[in-house]
C-alpha cells in the first residue's frame, strides 16, 4: 500500500502587506425575454435525428423592462444549442440532451456573448415540428436550465468586460428575466 502526500503553500495577504478587496460590479442591468422567433433544427449529419454535432437556434427579442412593451424591445437574443451528448432511448416521455449553449445579446451599447453547458428537454411533438419546420416550442422550452452562465463582452462599452448572466426570476415564470453582472478583467 502507497502512501499519499499532500503538501501546499500558503501565503497570509496581511503579513505580506497584500490586502484582499472584493471588486464591485463594473456593469449590472436586467433583462426581459419578451417574444420567441421560430425556432429552427440545424441537422449536421442529415440522418433525421437529434443527435451529437445538430444544433437547436432560436432567437428572441428582450427589454429593459418587464412590461414587455414593443417599443422597449430594442435588444436581440440569438441562441444556439449545440448536442454534444444524447439521452438513452425512453420511450413516450421527453428526452432530455446535453448540449453547449452560446447566446449572443445585441444591445445598443455592444454585444455579449453567454456561454455554458445545459440541458435541453425536447418531447416527440416538438421534435416532429423541428423536422417538419413548423416547430410550435414556447421560450421555456429552448432557453438553458443552467442557473448561471458566463458573460464575455464583445466591443464598445462591454470591451474588457467579464461576469455572469443568471435568471432574475424562476425561469417557469413569464417574462422570463436575465440578470447581468460584469467586471472589469484584471490582467496581472
Amino acid at each position: 500500500m502507497g502512501t499519499l502526500v499532500v503538501q501546499g503553500c500558503q501565503s497570509d495577504p496581511k503579513s505580506s502587506g497584500q490586502s484582499l478587496t472584493v471588486t464591485k460590479p463594473e456593469k449590472s442591468f436586467e433583462l426581459w425575454f419578451c417574444k420567441l422567433n421560430p425556432v429552427t433544427w440545424r441537422d449536421n449529419d442529415a440522418d433525421g435525428a437529434l443527435g451529437v454535432g445538430d444544433a437547436i437556434v432560436y432567437s428572441a427579442s428582450l427589454a429593459s423592462k418587464p412590461s414587455c412593451e414593443t417599443a422597449d424591445q430594442t435588444t436581440v437574443f440569438s441562441g444556439v444549442e449545440e448536442v454534444v451528448q444524447v439521452p438513452s432511448k425512453q420511450v413516450g416521455g421527453p428526452n432530455r440532451y446535453l448540449t453547449n449553449f452560446q447566446g449572443t445579446l445585441k444591445l445598443n451599447d455592444g454585444t455579449l456573448q453567454l456561454r455554458g453547458l445545459q440541458s435541453f428537454v425536447l418531447n416527440a411533438e416538438q421534435f416532429k415540428g423541428l423536422k417538419s419546420g413548423r416547430a410550435v416550442m414556447r421560450l421555456l422550452d429552448v432557453l438553458p436550465e443552467s442557473a448561471t452562465f458566463t458573460v464575455v463582452g464583445g466591443g464598445q462599452q462591454f470591451e474588457g468586460l467579464v461576469g455572469t448572466a443568471s435568471y432574475a426570476v424562476k425561469p417557469d415564470q413569464t417574462p422570463v428575466g436575465l440578470r447581468v453582472t460584469l467586471y472589469r478583467q484584471v490582467n496581472g
